[in-house]
């Protein structure tokens, strides 16, 4: 679902409904959603920045095995590693 929500599929691009999926994955344990909650924090991105927790949750999926998370930690959080710098307009503020 938070695939759909942030790449407007089936409906207007909406990254605030894309970050409460993402979090309520990792609330329940999914290395992927606690992956992409903590990208969504580091960011600011349909969520308050907290650039510190968000790195919490990355560390928690690199701990569950998750090898992108693992990744970006060996690249010290440099966000550019996991995603292609083409998306960063989209993770702009948006005010």
């Amino acid at each position: 679902m938070s695939q759909l929500e942030n790449n407007g599929l089936g409906g207007e691009y909406n990254p605030d409904a894309s970050a409460e999926w993402d979090r309520r994955a990792a609330e329940a344990g999914d290395p992927v959603g606690r992956f992409n909650h903590g990208l969504n924090l580091m960011r600011g991105h349909g969520i308050g920045q907290d650039e510190e927790l968000g790195r919490k949750f990355v560390d928690q999926a690199a701990k569950d095995g998750l090898e992108i998370a693992k990744r970006l930690q060996g690249a010290d959080y440099d966000l550019d590693e996991v995603t292609p710098d083409a998306d960063n307009w989209r993770y702009q503020p948006l005010f």
